[in-house]
């Protein structure tokens, strides 16, 4: 039998030390990773980390804020979006969605106020309508027609930094700014809580249907 005896110790503690200490400082340096869309545990879209990329924002917006339901055949998925404010709601279809993350362009005013980042993410289709959650003059309760929107994506093409241009054409956008760290986002420019959003969004089920808004059985 032999035994192998290492002279220098002190040298191989050392040099392990260095190697956990280098380890820890590239786990805490590297960006937070989400998978599948999903929201990191214990976290929150209004608590984002700052160094949160302006894509992965838009990704983790699109799989937690918006209902996304599958299209027939080689048709593109159909995509709902829930409006809330001032307690009432209104739910929103885009046939044959698409979407698209606008970044402006920062001014330097912009930089000296602490902004470090303002977008749109726009989600539009071919053909939109609504579903108003609250009947108005005693009407009865149902979507409106499908209006052609078809065109929207060539004016999204030439937009550049206002979102606005299009946001009553039948588009639906949330605002996306990240200010002295701090992600936040708005709706026909009211701010928003995000994580509200997520706890109400609706199932492909409930969007579907002909009545979006009662008890689900």
């Amino acid at each position: 039998m032999f035994i192998y005896r290492n002279r220098y110790p002190q040298t191989i503690v050392v040099a392990f030390a260095a190697l956990v200490s280098t380890s820890l400082m590239m786990c805490q340096s590297r960006p937070p990773q989400f998978s599948n869309g999903n929201l990191p545990t214990g976290s929150a879209l209004r608590a984002l980390p700052p160094e949160t990329p302006p894509d992965r924002v838009k990704e983790l917006l699109l799989a937690n804020v918006f209902t996304t339901c599958p299209g027939a055949g080689s048709i593109s998925p159909t995509m709902f979006f829930l409006l809330e404010q001032y307690g009432h709601k209104e739910l929103h279809e885009h046939r044959n969605a698409w979407t698209k993350l606008v970044s402006a362009n920062l001014t330097e005013a912009d930089r000296l106020n602490g902004v470090q980042y303002h977008g749109w993410l726009i989600v539009a289709g071919s053909a939109y309508r609504s579903f108003n959650g609250k009947s108005f003059e005693h009407s009865k309760l149902e979507w409106t027609p499908y209006r052609d929107t078809s065109d929207l994506r060539r004016l999204t093409n030439s937009l550049k930094d206002n979102y606005a241009l299009i946001a009553d054409a039948g588009s639906d956008g949330l605002e996306i700014l990240k200010k002295n760290n701090q992600w936040s986002f708005q709706v026909s420019g009211a701010v928003i809580d995000p994580d509200t959003y997520v706890a109400h969004r609706m199932s492909c089920s409930a969007a579907l249907s002909d009545s979006p808004f009662a008890p689900q059985k």
